[in-house]
């Protein structure tokens, strides 16, 4: 492969953005856990 810019044996990620549009329809469920596990994640850290 060509111009191929990677160490061979390495994984290849394919990461793309989200749109809501390409999202799923209608309602969406997702365990509690996940929630409580990220209510914090996104909070500015006290200094």
């Amino acid at each position: 492969m060509e111009d191929f810019d990677a160490v061979h044996g390495t994984p290849v990620l394919d990461i793309k953005p989200w749109f809501v549009d390409f999202g799923p329809r209608g309602e969406v469920r997702q365990a509690a856990w996940t929630t409580e596990m990220l209510a914090e994640y996104f909070a500015s850290p006290i200094n």
